[in-house]
């Protein structure tokens, strides 16, 4: 069996009109707004920089090795998570994205767009949108697009560095000007425009009829998501911020030099460096990670060690076993059910309410 080693990636710059000045790109043109940090999309995928795997990228290594790299909880053809910074200078498009069914019978790809957000920085009186008022059906909503006003229907609040927010597939949201996030998705670029600030840009249409056939109504509060601690090692604090059946996303903080290990799961880990640096030690080699740098360990390559040299910040993501990597741990910690269900973001369609509770099934009845 071959034992595949660390990967080390380069990130993606894509240019934006509304991209800010926190990442430059030698290439003349728009600022840069995302950083595809680890990507295996195809013609956008994170070149390989290990040593081990020479001239590569992630989308190439993954249909070579897919099994191996992921783990048995990839369910498609594409290296499953795209994990990105975003600089929004400007507002991004009020948006929202298909679930899995709805792009593979719309001709978008294998996957649909369920993501989270973790807050790296924000302006003071930063703001987001995320979700409707309460009230909103589709008769609203037509009646305010019919006139121009779905600003005055959009869940808009403030935000401050540190919030996570999970944004499932058919929330209407928006991330707005003067915010740095780091972004945990399924492998899908699709986005389908509400509105865009009546830009009127020609290569930024909008796309109402597909919006209306993809949005949740009734949602519920989809604010901030609290965090549930794993483990606390000296100044060391290691936290879930979002869980579902797509991914998990963990935050590891240390205010001061610092080790920990990280269990294995039977998934590829992602790993970025958001403040400090790192040094990840496995069996099978050493990697240096600084700032905004990220990689990815391969599914079988056992607990991960981490050590830091002084006050850092990372986020590992990864494909859960939802009641083993995630519900099971954080029991342990004296965590409620109803705790725990809240990393899965709202009531609806919420995949650890689902599991915990008999009712479950009634999340997917409210799409109108």
């Amino acid at each position: 069996m071959i034992n595949l080693p660390p990967l080390l990636l380069e990130p993606r710059m894509q240019q934006k009109v509304w991209g800010g000045t926190t990442f430059v790109s030698s290439s003349p043109g728009l600022p840069i707004g995302e950083v595809w940090a680890i990507s295996g999309r195809v013609g956008n995928a994170s070149k390989i920089l290990s040593e081990h795997v020479p001239n590569s990228t992630l989308d190439a290594f993954y249909a070579e090795h897919g099994p191996l790299l992921c783990g048995d909880r990839s369910p498609h053809s594409e290296f499953p998570l795209l994990c990105k910074f975003i600089d929004a200078q400007d507002h991004l498009s009020v948006q929202v994205h298909p679930n899995d069914d709805q792009a593979q019978q719309g001709g978008y790809g294998p996957c649909g767009k369920t993501e989270c957000w973790y807050i790296v920085d924000a302006a003071p009186g930063a703001e987001i949108i995320a979700g409707f008022k309460p009230g909103v059906t589709k008769d609203v909503l037509l009646a305010h697009l019919a006139d121009q006003s779905i600003e005055s229907i959009l869940d808009r609040f403030p935000i401050a560095p540190g919030d996570m927010l999970f944004i499932p597939a058919g929330c209407v949201h928006a991330i707005l000007k003067g915010t740095i996030i780091y972004e945990v998705q399924q492998s899908s670029d699709t986005t389908m425009r509400f509105y865009d600030w009546n830009r009127n840009a020609i290569d930024r249409p909008l796309h109402i009829e597909q919006s209306l056939s993809m949005v949740y109504y009734g949602l519920g509060s989809n604010r901030p998501v609290p965090p549930c601690v794993k483990k606390m090692v000296g100044p060391l604090v290691h936290q879930v911020r979002s869980a579902c059946r797509f991914f998990c996303v963990e935050e590891i903080y240390t205010a001061a030099a610092a080790e920990v290990v990280v269990p294995a799961v039977n998934s590829c880990v992602t790993v970025s460096v958001l403040m400090g640096d790192a040094t990840l030690l496995t069996d099978r080699g050493t990697l240096q990670v600084g700032q905004y740098g990220s990689a990815c360990m391969p599914a079988d390559i056992g607990p991960l060690t981490f050590q830091f040299d002084k006050e850092s910040r990372i986020l590992i993501a990864y494909i859960p076993d939802l009641i083993a990597d995630v519900v099971e741990p954080l029991l342990e910690n004296d965590y409620s059910h109803g705790e725990i269900v809240c990393l899965a973001g709202p009531a609806l369609d919420n995949d650890i309410a689902r599991l915990l509770t008999p009712l479950g099934s009634v999340f997917n009845s409210h799409r109108e």
